[in-house]
């Protein structure tokens, strides 16, 4: 373990970027680096503060109703899949 830190100890290239990772995390304990208009725009659009909210659609996700097995390949499934509103 000594033998690989002293080779990379003396590599100059090694030394820079432990320098600039040392640096970056340094500034970072600081505070974050204020960057303008860093939330992107539009991607996320949120109605005004007091607006109501009309509920979405029902989501009613498939269920699995059946499998069905070939009996000449035991590793081929087919899936028999519902739509329907449970009772």
């Amino acid at each position: 373990m000594n033998i690989n830190y002293k080779i990379y100890n003396r590599n100059l290239f090694f030394r820079m970027v432990t320098a600039i990772i040392l640096a970056a995390f340094c500034m970072e304990s600081i505070g974050p680096i204020p960057i303008k208009n860093a939330q992107a725009q539009g991607l996320l659009t949120l109605p005004p503060i007091g607006t109501m909210i009309t509920p979405s659609p029902a989501f009613v996700p498939p269920a699995l109703k059946g499998m069905i097995i070939d009996p000449k390949n035991p590793f081929k499934f087919d899936f028999v899949l519902t739509a329907e509103m449970p009772n």
